[in-house]
């Protein structure tokens, strides 16, 4: 049957014909990846990636620091602030409304 696929199909192009076999061959289209609850950023931001390890170079910095003068240890909120970063949070939003923001 997949003979007669490929050779019955010379007009279409090699993208329609690799869909058309992996359709036949897999059973059906390649599966997608959703959200299971409806949150998201609350900014333009994609990730905080880039605050984080800023915050953490800052906190090993001042570790090294204490470690060598023998002063207290600091902690993570005294070192950086969150409000700081470039996103705000996250927010829920209506997945009915909205069903495009549920594919990752």
């Amino acid at each position: 049957m997949i003979d007669l696929l490929i050779v019955s199909s010379t007009f279409q192009s090699q993208k329609e014909q690799y869909n058309i076999l992996s359709r036949e061959l897999l059973g059906g289209d390649m599966s997608r990846s959703y959200r299971k609850t409806p949150v998201c950023g609350w900014s333009c931001r994609e990730s905080e990636k880039k605050d984080k390890q800023l915050a953490n170079r800052a906190l090993r910095c001042r570790v090294r620091a204490a470690l060598a003068t023998g002063r207290t240890m600091p902690v993570q909120r005294e070192v950086s602030q969150v409000y700081s970063f470039s996103k705000d949070g996250k927010q829920r939003f209506d997945p009915k409304e909205h069903p495009r923001e549920m594919r990752k």
